[in-house]
């Protein structure tokens, strides 16, 4: 996902009169280029910056809807009307086991305890904000006992 399309997808929201959904799409974007700021960056804004920053939104919403309280509906609904808007724009991540295991086998590093570090120094580099780390881990950590 890039910035540009994000902005058109923002201006096409407006066209349409769908505020809700421009509103949505406006706070990304926002919260990306206050990223990128921070990042010092602004002027070169990647993909995969956009798609990292994009997961991390989604995982804020996440939460936000986990700690909702159940009684209040009407927040409960506009959040997972947010959530879903975010999803459209999300990379998709790897978290199934079978396909990070074939990840971690084909990567080419010694299957061994000592490599633990370098096999996951390797998936961060190569596939950082596409893969769940936290399942690569796991699956790494089983194939080693």
């Amino acid at each position: 996902m890039n910035i540009g399309r994000l902005e058109t997808e923002s201006l096409v929201a407006l066209k349409n009169k769908d505020t809700f959904r421009r509103n949505v799409i406006s706070q990304m974007i926002a919260q990306i280029k206050r990223a990128a700021i921070d990042k010092g960056c602004r002027d070169n804004i990647t993909e995969d910056f956009v798609n990292t920053e994009i997961l991390k939104i989604q995982k804020q919403m996440a939460d936000t809807l986990a700690t909702c309280p159940a009684d209040r509906t009407d927040l409960l609904e506009k959040y997972r009307a947010e959530d879903k808007i975010i999803a459209e724009f999300a990379p998709q991540v790897i978290s199934d086991p079978n396909e990070i295991t074939e990840i971690i086998v084909f990567s080419g590093i010694t299957l061994d305890k000592k490599n633990m570090g370098a096999i996951m120094k390797f998936l961060k580099s190569e596939y950082n904000g596409k893969m769940d780390m936290g399942a690569a881990s796991k699956v790494l950590k089983s194939l080693l006992n």
